[in-house]
């Protein structure tokens, strides 16, 4: 709107009126003088009391407590309407606080949404003149009917004053569409009015249309409550001529039509001067207020017809717009609720502390919608969401349904797995339980498969863990299909708190899940997973055997091994044994010779970290002669005693433990050199200490033949 000044002559009195620039009230810049509703509210003269309008009513009749206590967290479930005795007047007890959009002018809305936005613009500002505007709206509606019907008809409620440019359009729509029509669209009165009017249908078929007739369009009906229902009441013929004076601004059909009655008089002056700010009729407006009505009850007619001369006006006349932010949010007049929000003071009161009336998006701009999700975790997009949904706008749909409270009936429309985790991360694991059962009783197997998949299930399955029994005797071929799904799920963490709360897991990603496990500290998981034993001996292919040994050589590597013995305050040395058993266990499937073909010595040697399991295996003669020319020690490559048959007794006696050197004795060909070096160690060295160890040496006959009795006798004494 263009600036501009306003001087208005009372004919009573000639006075000056002070005036206001349009961009100095969208901006908020308005002067001091005029601002009273920024002062404290004990000095300031509320004239427009009418408008502290009950919006705990209207959420109670859209059913918004019912909604609130299914996403109250359990042990605050206790969402309700009560009487105030003082207000008489139904108030929410609910833990929700919700806080108002802001700015919303300059929200900076996502790609997905830029559609709708341009859309519901097109229907604010439609120009039955501008047949581009024209076509893109007929466009939109023919092919997304149910999202293109709630918006004409939201705008027909919204923009009394376009109502017969709306009508035009209804017109334009095709005769599928308007079939349709018959069961998506409501409207106003005077639309239903034009459309007999102009002989586009029949009487009959006008006034099916009418909101009175369409339940599910509730909320329709109670936002007009702040206007007093005048934009849904039946009026009669003269009613009609005068809205048709104010549709047009027309100044001249207004005072012929009401030449035989004294408006200064008339008991209907606040009703004419309301209904004309209603449709922005400033010429008509000002003219009524020459006769000076009662305006108490004026500002959210003034917010909503959006004429900003008309607001000015009631400026200057120091009327309080503070209480209309949310009839200028409700009705899509974003740029006003910005001015009033910009120029209030935030105050909670006990009978209004969680601001439900932030939580009815229903007429509200897309713009509002966003804004409203910036500073609420939650608010009540459902309705939105639906029609979005049968229309397939599935990418709107993504983004709200991220902050969206929804009922059942959505969740159970939408089938876009991104969506269905978006409502249950935003929901309670009560409701969950509830939606769950549902789909089991009715066959609902992608929810419930996407429930079952979901991290929240692990909760539900720990206080209902007879859940799977449920699905097993309601739905068998579902339980296949979920039994099949988590056995296939490659997600880590999923699988991990699965384990842990005995949910079937993937265990081909096993060895995967146990390093998860000791990534997350969780050393009794790592151990209970356990699986290793049950593969031993079984053929693998080589990316499942390298998988093994990678997970074996980061858990068993010698510092772990030294930590686990010496450190008593560990939690590792809570579970030596099963450590103990189940390094045995990767030992015994990685040196198992069904898997022997997997092994390169040659690229194992490269690293050294690799040595320690090295050292277990049974080399063949040319691995050994490969590993003695690289700088591998002998004790490494005798620590398996199948490898000593490639040494002799001396260096085995030299480089080998006890029990290596026991083997060797035992199961090694000696030869007559051998026997010697043997009967030289025992009779050189302190045996006392190593005498119960050293009788096992004359197992060996060649042994026992070449000893004397004072030999054996010491040896066995």
């Amino acid at each position: 709107m263009n600036q501009m000044n306003l001087v208005f002559n009372l004919p009573s009195k000639q006075e000056h009126l002070q005036t206001i620039s349009s961009a100095e009230l969208v901006s908020g810049n308005v002067p001091a003088i005029t601002r009273s509703f920024i002062s404290d509210s004990s000095s300031t003269i509320f004239r427009n009391q009418i408008f502290r309008q009950n919006y705990g009513q209207i959420a109670s009749n859209i059913g918004i407590d019912t909604v609130l206590s299914l996403f109250e967290e359990t042990k605050n479930q206790n969402t309700n309407t009560r009487n105030n005795t003082f207000h008489n007047r139904p108030v929410f007890v609910t833990s929700f606080i919700f806080h108002p959009p802001e700015d919303i002018l300059n929200t900076e809305l996502p790609k997905c949404l830029e559609l709708i936005h341009e859309v519901q613009n097109l229907f604010l500002n439609f120009d039955i003149n501008s047949k581009e505007q024209t076509l893109k709206l007929v466009d939109f509606i023919e092919n997304h009917i149910c999202t293109g019907l709630r918006e004409l008809s939201i705008n027909i409620f919204l923009r009394p004053q376009k109502v017969k440019d709306y009508v035009h359009l209804y017109t334009l729509l095709s005769k599928n569409v308007k079939i349709i029509a018959c069961q998506y669209l409501v409207c106003t009165p005077i639309f239903s009015h034009y459309l007999i009017q102009e002989k586009i249908c029949s009487e009959f078929e006008a006034k099916q249309f009418l909101i009175t007739n369409n339940g599910f369009c509730n909320y329709l009906l109670q936002i007009s409550n702040l206007v007093d229902r005048y934009n849904s009441m039946n009026y009669e013929k003269n009613k009609i001529e005068i809205i048709e004076a104010f549709i047009d601004d027309n100044l001249d059909k207004f005072i012929e039509i009401t030449s035989k009655t004294n408006l200064s008089e008339s008991k209907e002056l606040p009703f004419l001067t309301e209904l004309s700010a209603l449709y922005g009729a400033v010429n008509c407006f000002k003219y009524l207020l020459v006769h000076e009505p009662n305006l108490s009850d004026i500002c959210n007619f003034a917010i909503i017809g959006g004429n900003k001369e008309i607001i000015r006006l009631l400026i200057q006349k120091e009327f309080n717009f503070r209480e209309s932010s949310v009839a200028a949010l409700y009705f899509r007049r974003d740029d006003l609720f910005d001015w009033i929000q910009s120029e209030t003071k935030a105050e909670d009161t006990q009978e209004n502390r969680n601001h439900i009336e932030y939580a009815i998006t229903d007429t509200l701009s897309i713009q509002a919608i966003y804004s409203l999700t910036k500073k609420n975790r939650l608010i009540y997009t459902n309705d939105w969401l639906s029609v979005f949904s049968l229309d397939d706008l599935i990418e709107p749909v993504k983004e709200l349904s991220k902050s969206c409270m929804f009922l059942g009936s959505l969740f159970f429309k939408v089938t876009n797995n991104e969506i269905i985790n978006n409502f249950l991360d935003n929901a309670q694991t009560s409701y969950i339980i509830k939606l769950l059962r549902y789909a089991i009783k009715n066959g609902y197997s992608l929810h419930i498969r996407a429930i079952v998949s979901h991290p929240k299930f692990v909760r539900i399955y720990q206080t209902n863990p007879k859940i799977f029994d449920e699905i097993k005797k309601e739905n068998p071929e579902i339980f296949d299909e979920i039994q099949n799904q988590l056995q296939n799920d490659d997600d880590l963490d999923r699988n991990y708190h699965n384990f842990i709360n005995g949910i079937i897991i993937n265990y081909s990603i096993v060895f995967d899940l146990m390093k998860y496990s000791m990534k997350m500290n969780d050393l009794q998981t790592f151990i209970n997973l356990d699986f290793i034993n049950k593969i031993i001996g079984m053929e693998v292919t080589k990316e499942f055997y390298d998988k093994i040994l990678q997970l074996y050589i980061i858990m068993f590597k010698p510092i772990n091994r030294e930590r686990l013995r010496k450190n008593s305050n560990s939690k590792l040395n809570e579970f030596p044994e099963e450590m103990i058993k189940l390094h045995s266990d990767f030992l015994d499937f990685l040196t198992d010779p069904v898997n022997k073909k997997h092994i390169d010595i040659k690229e194992l040697s490269k690293i050294k970290f690799n040595l320690d399991f090295i050292r277990h295996l049974e080399f063949s003669s040319e691995e050994i002669q490969f590993l003695m020319k690289s700088s591998i020690n002998i004790s490494d490559l005798i620590f398996n005693p199948v490898n000593t048959r490639f040494f002799s007794i001396e260096k085995i006696i030299k480089y080998g433990n006890m029990d290596t050197i026991i083997y060797a004795i035992l199961n090694n060909p000696l030869s007559q050199e051998d026997i010697r070096f043997i009967e030289s160690y025992i009779t050189q060295n302190d045996i006392d200490r190593d005498k119960t160890i050293v009788r096992k040496f004359f197992r060996r006959d060649e042994i026992c033949n070449n000893f004397d009795i004072l030999g054996h006798y010491m040896m066995f004494s």
